[in-house]
């Protein structure tokens, strides 16, 4: 008889620069516990008035604390600057969609 709980791994954001320095590429979870890291990594992006790309194809789950962090960013580009999101999994499209983010004049969601 096994008695030994499995264990389930960390969850893990990573993220790595555009090849056309535009935005970054995200990889993994945007949650509670990947937070800190998160905005530590985007707010290299953040910049007022620019224009940013986040590839978010590897993004396997985001929650409200991910949005939070895209309404922080948002705030910084201010009026001039711009937001592609580009895509997102089925889930974190949902997530986008349903949140309103997408309907801001600002961002826009990309395919391919």
């Amino acid at each position: 008889m096994n008695l030994s709980a499995s264990v389930e791994p960390e969850p893990t954001l990573k993220v790595a620069p555009l090849p056309d320095g535009a935005g970054d590429s995200l990889t993994g979870t945007i949650d509670l516990s990947t937070a800190a890291t998160a905005r530590d990594l985007l707010d290299a992006v953040w910049r007022p008035g620019a224009s940013v790309a986040l590839e978010l194809s590897g993004l396997e789950f985001m929650d409200s604390t991910g949005l939070n962090l895209i309404c922080r960013g948002l705030a910084t580009l201010g009026d001039r600057g711009s937001l592609v999101l580009r895509n997102p999994r089925r889930i974190v499209r949902r997530i986008l969609v349903v949140s309103g983010i997408v309907d801001r004049p600002n961002v826009r969601l990309a395919e391919g």
